[in-house]
């Protein structure tokens, strides 16, 4: 009697629902169907597909995406020097795969606390704090990836239109004077010279005797 009872309702339920409901029951159905359609919040490249069409979702990561035009690159600097970086200071990086390829960057994020410190107890050793820091490359070099390890050079410092030689160029006498060794005509010339901004490669110097083109010697 109940199942029949439950029939009848049913039958009855069915007749009533009007054509209305239905379309409003095939909107619900449609939205639903439209929520299942997965989009990127960025553009890029997917590198990796963790699931296949006909398969049941479980939970997870579904893809991952790499973003292939705008690149960042992570690093690090100890708290003896992380109060010399600031953000919008020129940055210059270079990786093993693009070989002497110098890429031209911007210091975009500089963390105001430390992503690591370790301080011992009694008896045991400290090491210095460190801190991210986040470089945008302005200029990607055609083969550069994602993953690619980097140097960063950041400019503290920088001097325009001026003159540089080899940093070993210059050799500085004991009463404070620099000098360099120039080609004369086929002849060393020594010249003394005011130096300015220096590099792990080259240092600008000054000097109304110097101009570019200037053979030097080492």
């Amino acid at each position: 009697e109940n199942a029949q009872y439950d029939y009848d309702k049913a039958a009855l339920e069915e007749k009533l629902i009007t054509e209305s409901q239905e379309e409003k029951t095939i909107d619900e159905y449609t939205d639903l169907v439209e929520e299942c359609v997965v989009k990127a919040d960025m553009s890029g490249v997917i590198t990796s597909l963790n699931v296949t069409e006909g398969n049941v979702f479980e939970g997870g990561n579904i893809y991952t995406i790499q973003d292939n035009e705008h690149f960042i690159v992570s690093s690090s600097v100890d708290e003896y020097d992380i109060s010399s970086i600031e953000k919008c200071m020129t940055a210059y990086v270079k990786t093993d795969a693009t070989g002497d390829v110098e890429m031209t960057g911007e210091v975009t994020y500089v963390a105001i606390a430390p992503a690591s410190s370790n301080s011992g107890g009694m008896g045991a050793v400290s090491s210095s704090a460190s801190y991210r820091i986040e470089v945008t490359i302005h200029n990607p070099a055609e083969n550069l990836r994602a993953g690619m390890t980097a140097k960063i050079s950041i400019a503290l410092e920088e001097a325009a239109n001026v003159l540089t030689v080899p940093y070993d160029a210059v050799t500085t006498g004991s009463d404070g004077t620099a000098t360099i060794t120039v080609d004369a005509d086929g002849e060393k010339k020594t010249i003394s010279v005011k130096t300015g901004l220096e590099t792990d490669y080259y240092t600008e110097i000054i000097s109304d005797e110097i101009s570019e083109g200037m053979t030097v010697y080492l």
